[in-house]
């Protein structure tokens, strides 16, 4: 007879990543970053620059909204991943030297539903893989010092995470919340 299924894994099999290969698997200068930034609060990270790498612009490779538009140069996500390693090497190249430059944004209207139109800049595919990877850096970093219950510009949480979580509370917690409302109540169009 066996054993059957067990509903508590250790304590590794938690910390472990949910997907298998490079694609899923943190760096782990990321991760020695964001363990540094939780043990050492009065630390200051230095030369953040020197970790531009090709390993950290690959992670932001994967992680790059791969139906986003041209810039400026034309150049599509589908044809600078053609040659990936090589344009991802010629970046960190000229990264190192200190020649890189951040190029124009396109700059295209998009209609709203009041029939005015809302500007919208869209940056060449490097600059917004560099952008990625230095969100990257930032996130290792800054992601220790937010609060359980921060959910502004954070990754995987956001407005709909705080009301469901907010929901639940109000019906569930042991803690009642008041709003204040005369204020918008009273400036009802009559």
């Amino acid at each position: 007879m066996g054993k059957g299924v067990t509903v508590l894994r250790s304590l590794q099999r938690q910390l472990a990543p949910d997907g298998v290969g490079p694609e899923h698997a943190e760096p782990t200068f990321l991760q020695a970053l964001s363990i540094k930034a939780g043990t050492a609060k009065a630390h200051r990270f230095q030369n953040l620059y020197s970790s531009l790498n090709e390993s950290l612009l690959c992670e932001a490779w994967c992680k790059l909204n791969k139906r986003g538009a041209p810039g400026v140069d034309k150049v599509t996500i589908a044809h600078y991943g053609e040659d990936l390693g090589g344009n991802l090497k010629r970046l960190v190249e000229r990264l190192k030297r200190g020649e890189y430059r951040s190029r124009l944004i396109r700059r295209k209207y998009i209609p709203k539903g009041n029939g005015k139109e809302r500007p919208l800049g869209i940056p060449v595919v490097e600059d917004r893989l560099l952008q990625g990877a230095v969100r990257l850096l930032l996130e290792a970093i800054y992601e220790q010092d937010f609060h359980p219950v921060s959910y502004g510009y954070r990754p995987g949480i956001g407005a709909q995470q705080a009301v469901k979580d907010l929901t639940f509370e109000l019906q569930f917690g042991r803690y009642g919340y008041v709003v204040e409302a005369w204020a918008m109540l009273s400036k009802r169009p009559g």
